[in-house]
């Protein structure tokens, strides 16, 4: 009686064993999960190190198009120019390099964490 008993105990444990699902693949919120501190860490280094980078590039950017704005006059046109394009080159750069730093990060941390993207280096608007 006692080896029927085993048997029949043997038999429903291989069968419970051989009818469950192979869980090699992590599936989609596996995925999800192990990208996450990852996907946060290159948010975090994107927004710290790309938003100082977004701000300089779009400086630079923003006094070359005000300064091209004023050249196209005589010699006191391009000397106004030349002193008010700095000043608003520096602060609309400011401005604009604050909001985009973050945005860069943040829509490239997913997909391409720690890319040139994700740090200001890559395509700005």
């Amino acid at each position: 009686m006692r080896k029927v008993m085993l048997s029949t105990l043997a038999a429903f444990l291989i069968s419970g064993v051989i009818a469950a699902p192979s869980n090699a693949d992590a599936g989609e919120m596996g995925k999800a999960m192990i990208k996450f501190p990852i996907t946060m860490t290159s948010f975090a280094a994107g927004t710290a190190i790309g938003t100082p980078i977004a701000i300089i590039r779009k400086s630079s950017a923003n006094t070359k198009e005000t300064y091209g704005n004023y050249s196209d006059g005589g010699m006191i046109k391009k000397g106004g120019g030349l002193m008010i394009a700095p000043g608003v080159g520096i602060m609309k750069g400011s401005y604009q390099g604050i909001q985009l730093g973050p945005k860069n990060a943040w829509a490239n941390s997913s997909e391409h964490p720690f890319s040139k993207d994700v740090f200001s280096l890559g395509d700005l608007d």
